[in-house]
């Protein structure tokens, strides 16, 4: 039986093939992992625009916090599905299945979970900080 994850999976490549970009076997599909990160990135700044940024506003004055008050929260929801789009679509252009995108997530909550406990500060990060995970992408 497909799971949720397989189901969504399935689901995004069969709507990219009907909008023309077969995202699991078109050989030129890695031309096109630009363009997707760049809508990931916009919707992302949709996903924004549903939480308080502005301290000029009436929202704000009446004791809105900025950048933590959901303006919008079942916009933010449609939003949030919308870099899921794309982001599954990211992962159809590098072949990830299913089970890798949970096998390598796995690898690297782990690293963010040792990260919080080591104090984890952006003064320490290096390039070669994900080495240990990538080298078990096989």
């Amino acid at each position: 039986m497909e799971d949720k994850f397989e189901l969504i999976y399935r689901m995004q490549h069969e709507l990219n093939c009907i909008i023309g970009k077969d995202t699991i076997n078109d050989p030129n599909k890695l031309d096109w992992l630009f363009g997707y990160a760049y809508q990931i990135s916009d919707e992302a700044r949709e996903l924004e625009k549903c939480c308080l940024t502005k301290w000029w506003v009436e929202e704000y004055k009446k004791g809105g916090k900025l950048f933590e008050t959901v303006l919008d929260k079942n916009n933010a929801k449609v939003e949030a599905i919308d870099v899921l789009h794309f982001l599954m679509s990211v992962f159809h252009l590098l072949d990830m299945t299913p089970d890798e995108i949970v096998s390598i997530y796995k690898l690297k909550h782990q690293k963010n979970i040792d990260r919080q406990k080591n104090k984890y500060s952006i003064a320490g990060k290096t390039e070669d900080d994900n080495l240990d995970i990538i080298d078990k992408i096989t």
